[in-house]
């Protein structure tokens, strides 16, 4: 896969394409160690599309007379169906500024590039290890790459951030098409705010029924918001799955002194005291994980969390083998 397939008014800086390998690699790295089969058709029953017509033989199907046709015009015709196998999926991916916490900032994301071109100076990229923008945009590609190697077709709408991509991919098969998304997500910086419930509404008309649509956010924004645009793809018959990503520092509170808090997104700082504030601290973020949980739920969504700390496998297998995601836990492995 060409990183500059169907990209040739975009100029892709050092680190970019440098990006780019790395999310092809652990793309395929995670699919192929996940052995995945075929998936099975969440549609039920004789899934069919209109065809065409073809006039009425004797021995055919009389379910499949059309009357309304036989009734203006006296013409006797049958309607003739096109079996759908494919199982469109189009990844939304939140890319506001608060992706960029995590446990795995470093020297490198404290450091400004230059583009190629021009003398802009853009803000830093999270690093892919360690921070919940890195998971996030890891997921996203390796659910791109899993779609493409089962010829199904996959798009990609990024709400918030800042990139040279595109924004929008609405959902095709092939190489060309997987190197566009990847692209996208090696350039993404987190920025701003998602507004999930207006980018949710946007992709809707957007794309078919029965389609798989997969939200990897962190959800921290108010569930009321989203919730009716969730309900309403789910209404259209699309697939629901809602990846969770959380970081284990940021909901454990985990430091030993007082220090300054804020939102990358904005508004005022908050000067806590993490050792006082925990036991408060963490009733607030237990309430706040169950409400999540149950407005995804209570949207027809199904939910898989995914702590940062852990493997990509968890979530993409559960999503492939239809198995509904566990509530999440924080506690740290034996």
């Amino acid at each position: 896969m060409s990183p500059s397939a169907d990209q040739s008014a975009v100029l892709w800086d050092a680190e970019t394409l440098a990006r780019i390998r790395t999310l092809q690699l652990v793309a395929r790295q995670t699919v192929d160690g996940l052995l995945l089969g075929d998936h099975r058709s969440r549609r039920v029953g004789a899934s069919v599309e209109f065809a065409d017509y073809q006039t009425y033989q004797p021995g055919d199907d009389l379910r499949h007379l059309d009357w309304k046709v036989l009734g203006r015009s006296d013409r006797l015709v049958t309607r003739r169906y096109q079996l759908e196998t494919e199982w469109p999926c189009m990844i939304v991916l939140d890319a506001s500024g608060d992706l960029s916490t995590g446990g795995g900032q470093g020297p490198r994301q404290r450091r400004w590039l230059s583009r190629l071109f021009g003398n802009e100076q853009p803000k830093p990229r999270p690093e892919l290890d360690g921070t919940k923008f890195g998971f996030s945009v890891k997921l996203a590609a390796s659910l791109a790459w899993a779609m493409v190697r089962r010829n199904e077709p996959v798009g990609l709408c990024v709400l918030g951030g800042e990139t040279q991509g595109d924004r929008l991919l609405l959902p095709k098969q092939g190489r060309s098409q997987l190197a566009r998304i990847v692209g996208t997500l090696a350039d993404l910086r987190p920025a701003g705010e998602a507004d999930l419930a207006e980018g949710l509404a946007a992709v809707g008309p957007r794309i078919r029924s029965r389609s798989l649509v997969a939200l990897v956010s962190d959800f921290m924004e108010e569930p009321g918001d989203w919730g009716p645009s969730l309900l309403a793809l789910a209404k259209r018959r699309c697939d629901l799955a809602a990846f969770h990503v959380v970081d284990r520092q940021e909901m454990e509170l985990d430091f030993d002194q007082p220090a300054l808090f804020f939102s990358p997104e904005g508004g005022e700082p908050l000067q806590i005291d993490p050792q006082g504030a925990q036991r408060e601290f963490a009733e607030v973020r237990d309430a706040w994980l169950l409400e999540v949980e149950r407005s995804l739920r209570g949207h027809r969504a199904r939910y898989y969390p995914c702590l940062t700390e852990r493997g990509l496998d968890a979530p993409l297998r559960a999503l492939f083998q239809g198995n509904p995601g566990q509530p999440l836990s924080l506690e740290r492995p034996a």
